[in-house]
């Protein structure tokens, strides 16, 4: 609280054009308790592209901060990402680079590359799994260069790892 008095004070003090709010802590109760916990989550989307490509135990495509494996079933190959934001929002844009490949801002993604190279002009088959959820982005980060690693993507473009060097050396 006392905080908060000062900020107010020295945005008031020096007449900035700054509108403050403060959010109330979380509760240990919220974080540690959970009302219902046999309640599960499911895709309010009526016709969702994506749950149904979901491998996963936890079919949830509004899952945050994963790593996933994507497979091409057309040829058996992989690709390994992760995404702080949904696996609806990540995925989708797979889909959609897989699905139209030769428009000029998807040509440079992996899936455009990919499907433009062996799988032209076919609708892509892909299915997704979930291979860990990691709500800190190092470790996410750190757990998708190890899956990299552990199991050879051939869909993954080869300067994706050196990015995900260069983004642990610069946190670390």
């Amino acid at each position: 609280a006392v905080v908060s008095t000062q900020s107010t004070g020295n945005i008031k003090q020096n007449d900035l054009p700054i509108k403050v709010n403060f959010k109330p802590a979380r509760k240990l109760r919220d974080i540690l308790c959970n009302n219902r916990p046999y309640d599960r989550r499911s895709c309010t989307l009526p016709s969702c592209k994506i749950c149904p490509l979901i491998i996963s135990a936890k079919k949830d495509c509004e899952v945050k901060n994963v790593v996933y494996k994507i497979k091409c079933k057309l040829c058996n190959q992989v690709y390994v990402g992760e995404t702080c934001r949904t696996a609806h929002k990540r995925i989708g844009e797979h889909l959609r680079y897989a699905t139209f490949p030769e428009t000029p801002s998807n040509v440079d993604q992996a899936f455009a590359i990919h499907y433009s190279s062996f799988h032209q002009g076919v609708h892509p088959q892909l299915e997704c799994e979930f291979l860990k959820f990691e709500s800190n982005t190092v470790r996410r980060k750190i757990a998708e260069a190890m899956f990299i690693i552990q199991l050879s993507p051939a869909i993954n473009k080869r300067d994706e790892l050196d990015t995900i060097r260069r983004f642990l050396i610069s946190n670390t």
